[in-house]
């Protein structure tokens, strides 16, 4: 039955276009190979050097960078939108749970939670920058 990669062998990056896999049980290391090489779409050829397989991984182009920021922004976007979905709830649960509280502590703990998700949806969009710009980048 197949496998996790991660219960048979360890992975490493050896460099930015060079990833080795050791194989726990050198016998492996064949089937590892094929599995790896079978990846549609992917083009990688993995080499089979005793237990280890290597296998080296092409400089994306820059229609795939393209792909890739785009896939990060919509990403970025999925946790922003969860976080708003979040700020929705812990509201819901305010409003239910402050049934008889003062009005001034309701409004300023609605206040903290906007500001710890607004905080939160900025370092999405600040990581989301950097990541766009290191993969259009090619770093």
């Amino acid at each position: 039955a197949p496998q996790p990669l991660s219960a048979v062998a360890h992975v490493s990056i050896a460099s930015p276009t060079l990833v080795r896999i050791a194989c726990f049980d050198p016998q492996l290391a064949p089937a590892v190979a094929a599995a790896i090489g079978s990846l549609e779409g992917l083009g990688l050829r993995p080499a089979v050097q005793g237990a280890d397989v290597s296998v080296n991984v092409a400089r994306p182009s820059k229609e795939q960078r393209a792909a890739l920021a785009k896939a990060a922004a919509q990403a970025a976007e999925a946790a922003r939108a969860k976080t708003r979905t979040h700020r929705k709830d812990a509201h819901d649960r305010l409003k239910k749970a402050a049934a008889g509280a003062p009005e001034d502590d309701v409004r300023s703990k609605k206040a903290d939670i906007d500001k710890l998700v607004d905080d939160a949806a900025k370092t999405v969009s600040r990581l989301a920058d950097e990541k766009k710009r290191a993969i259009e980048s090619g770093d």
